[in-house]
């Protein structure tokens, strides 16, 4: 496609969309969304999808927590209450001179939010019949990371449709594409099937928009408090491909991965600010620490946005819960970290 996708790191936020399905009937669902909007800069456009039946009530609730930065959306189709993941179902485009477009997809979350927002910003929307969700792919400057279950396909998939897929992923964005996933052999396999872990790879993964000494993209990939194969085996993989991976504790020790890389990232300081901005979510447990003092340590100001509860929200959290429509440009370089930084951190996952 010619049309580049918007990273999902580099300049600051600009504009970022939510989804509210319920109204204020869904109290913790509100409360998070609140947790956001503060942590989130005054100047940062916020639209909220929302049924028409909502609007006034939700007006109401923004001015009430001081947010004027925004526009109430209304969705003139179906919408059910998971509808709160609107990071799913479709895509964001740079778009020609800096006018951003949106690729509506085939996602497990069939919302047409793309044509939602259109109605109101007059963006072109594009539709493709790509099996892919938003959750399942993360885009860098020069390289996409995409799950392998949005390759395969499923169990039932052939290496023949598996080839298909493949191919089609590869032409939908010109930078090169890596899948994350865990057993060894490229796709097809001869080997068997390609596996991921978690079901979406954001739930586990973050990209930090920095770079080694030798030109490796930093990421991070969660490390939970009891031995996850699964995972274990995706970092290695990461690691042939010429990714530099930190493994991150996790808060918890319940064996419920807990979703604190499901991140929103920044990678220019903010006028006012002292260092890029880094949002994350947080579960209200001691260990919520450890995550922050991890970006911290990597040259970041982390924002914690609370009440992301495992037990409310057991299928995401603060990424999957919103999408980026908008970012300034991104750096010209990616910052440096050192290998003496890198080795302190990692050392903290022991």
């Amino acid at each position: 496609m010619s049309d580049p996708l918007l990273m999902d790191y580099g300049g600051p936020i600009e504009e970022i969309a939510l989804c509210n399905p319920v109204g204020l009937a869904h109290t913790a669902l509100v409360r998070a969304h609140r947790n956001l909007l503060v942590a989130l800069p005054s100047e940062v456009m916020v639209k909220l999808v929302c049924r028409p039946e909502d609007v006034t009530a939700l007006e109401r609730w923004l001015r009430r927590i001081g947010r004027d930065n925004a526009e109430l959306v209304p969705a003139t189709g179906r919408i059910g209450p998971d509808a709160i993941w609107i990071q799913d179902p479709f895509m964001v485009t740079r778009g020609a001179r800096g006018r951003p477009g949106y690729i509506s997809i085939v996602a497990e979350h069939d919302y047409d939010y793309a044509g939602w927002l259109a109605a109101v910003d007059g963006r072109l929307v594009t539709r493709s019949r790509i099996g892919l969700t938003g959750g399942n792919m993360l885009v860098g400057r020069d390289f996409r990371l995409v799950g392998a279950d949005s390759i395969t396909g499923g169990p039932v998939a052939s290496p023949k449709q598996s080839s298909r897929a493949l191919a089609r992923h590869k032409a939908f964005d010109d930078r090169p594409l890596y899948i994350y996933g865990h057993r060894e052999g490229l796709i097809p396999a001869k080997r068997g099937r390609l596996w991921q872990t978690p079901f979406h790879i954001d739930l586990a993964l973050a990209l930090t928009g920095c770079r080694t000494v030798r030109g490796e993209p930093i990421v991070l990939l969660g490390q939970p408090a009891w031995r996850d194969h699964g995972l274990d085996r995706a970092a290695e993989r990461l690691r042939e491909d010429g990714f530099f991976v930190l493994r991150n504790r996790l808060p918890g020790k319940d064996m419920r991965l807990r979703y604190s890389n499901n991140v929103l990232v920044e990678n220019i300081v903010r006028a006012g600010e002292t260092a890029p901005l880094v949002f994350v979510p947080t579960y209200g447990r001691a260990d919520d620490t450890r995550v922050l003092a991890v970006w911290g340590a990597l040259g970041f100001t982390p924002r914690p946005v609370a009440d992301w509860n495992f037990g409310l929200f057991p299928g995401g959290a603060l990424r999957c819960a919103s999408k980026v429509l908008k970012r300034r440009s991104a750096p010209k370089r990616e910052r440096v970290i050192s290998d003496d930084v890198l080795a302190e951190v990692g050392s903290w996952s022991g």
